[in-house]
């Protein structure tokens, strides 16, 4: 999917994306989501799904802030 280049399209893409993170988290069911990762990329071998999705929805409250501070300031800024 291209970057979105309005507001509309942005709350749409964000809407599309929460539903999969959701459906992809649900999909995993309890006992895998309890259970160790294994093998793969990064650091994550040792640590749950849970923990990494937690993870991940802390990076996206982080980063959301931020872009929202942005926003605020180029708007105050009148760019």
């Amino acid at each position: 999917m291209p970057d979105p280049n309005t507001a509309e399209e942005g709350v749409q893409a964000l809407a599309e994306d929460w539903e999969h993170f959701i459906s992809r988290i649900a999909a995993l069911g309890d006992k895998r989501l309890l259970a160790p990762i294994g093998m793969g990329p990064g650091g994550w071998a040792d640590e749950t799904y849970l923990k990494l999705a937690l993870h991940a929805l802390k990076e996206v409250t982080h980063h959301g802030g931020e872009i929202g501070l942005l926003r605020d300031l180029y708007l105050r800024e009148g760019v």
